[in-house]
């Protein structure tokens, strides 16, 4: 997936790269950052389950009884033999590994992307607020950006320069407030097609691991249930299971920050200083409440889509426990 989108992938930095979705003050600056915390917080909380998962998996096998494999598995020779048993053993335990780095990585890549994508609507939002106060301070802060960085201008800083002339050209016709209305409206709209881009690069590999992280989190704790009596093979099975909650969680809590953040955007522009906008500074802004007024959803899945949000966290762990009750009273019988 990475490698066959990776043109698209590099796109979106590229853009995140770019002047118009560069802070240009300490406010603009600490709501990227308070995202981008919020990402290596869930990374973490994933990655230590993960370690201490493949740790246990790795010891499990020598407190046993029996000598075994840390996954049951057939192969074409036999393992009797301690050279061979021990050959096997350190290739699945490199094979667990390099899978759960693979995981982690790409998962935190991901909701990295999605994290930015709440950054920027924030910011979005912090603009909204300055909006008749600011004196024209926000196409000065833009220029100066690209002033400062004028030997590495790209083309999307180019692009920049040609919007900032047409907003000026609408200040010195429709007055400071309305081009600033117009800025918002122009950033809100590359806002949407970046998330847009995100959902369709990472929607199809989110929605595969919510479907497969529902029956491994129900097998996990069916699992659970006949390990009661051993606490070792238990407490591998729990650090597993928390690992998977927290995959899903990761996606679910970032997505709906992001709902979160989009439903702000009109109650921020009442902040504006709206009482002294000329009608047609007004209608722009009306407009803009009315297309901000739709929550910017970040779906999984094509045919069916599911949005990323805690509700729809909760209905997968509903999901999961209904399933495994519907295990364990078979098992019962």
């Amino acid at each position: 997936m990475f490698y066959r989108n990776r043109h698209r992938i590099r796109a979106c930095e590229k853009l995140l790269r770019s002047t118009l979705f560069r802070p240009k003050d300490d406010e603009e600056d600490a709501v990227i950052k308070e995202s981008m915390i919020l990402t290596f917080v869930f990374g973490m909380a994933f990655l230590v389950p993960a370690l201490i998962t493949i740790a246990s998996w790795a010891i499990m096998p020598f407190l046993e009884e029996e000598l075994h494999l840390p996954i049951v598995a057939w192969y074409p020779f036999s393992i009797e033999n301690p050279i061979v048993f021990g050959m096997t053993y350190f290739y699945q335990i490199y094979g667990i590994v390099m899978s759960a780095s693979f995981n982690v990585s790409t998962d935190t890549f991901a909701s990295s992307m999605i994290s930015h994508a709440n950054g920027q609507v924030q910011r979005l939002g912090i603009q909204l607020k300055k909006i008749g106060y600011d004196n024209g301070e926000s196409i000065k802060k833009d220029l100066k950006i690209l002033k400062n960085q004028s030997a590495i201008i790209m083309h999307d800083d180019e692009r920049m320069i040609e919007i900032n002339k047409q907003i000026s050209a609408l200040k010195r016709k429709h007055g400071e407030n309305y081009g600033e209305v117009i800025r918002c409206i122009i950033y809100h709209e590359e806002i949407l097609k970046f998330c847009a881009e995100i959902k369709d690069i990472f929607k199809g590999p989110i929605f595969a691991q919510m479907v497969a992280s529902t029956v491994i989190i129900c097998m996990t704790c069916f699992l659970l249930v006949q390990q009661i009596d051993n606490i070792g093979a238990a407490s591998s099975s729990v650090s597993y299971l928390l690992t998977m909650v927290t995959q899903i969680l990761l996606f679910c809590w970032i997505g709906n920050e992001v709902i979160y953040s989009s439903y702000r955007l009109t109650e921020q522009a009442y902040f504006s200083n709206f009482q002294s906008f000329d009608r047609n500074t007004a209608k722009a802004l009306l407009i803009f409440m009315q297309r901000s007024s739709k929550d910017i959803y970040l779906s999984a899945g094509a045919i069916f889509e599911v949005h990323l949000s805690l509700p729809i966290f909760m209905g997968i762990m509903k999901s999961s426990y209904s399933y495994f009750a519907v295990l364990n009273s078979m098992q019962n019988k």
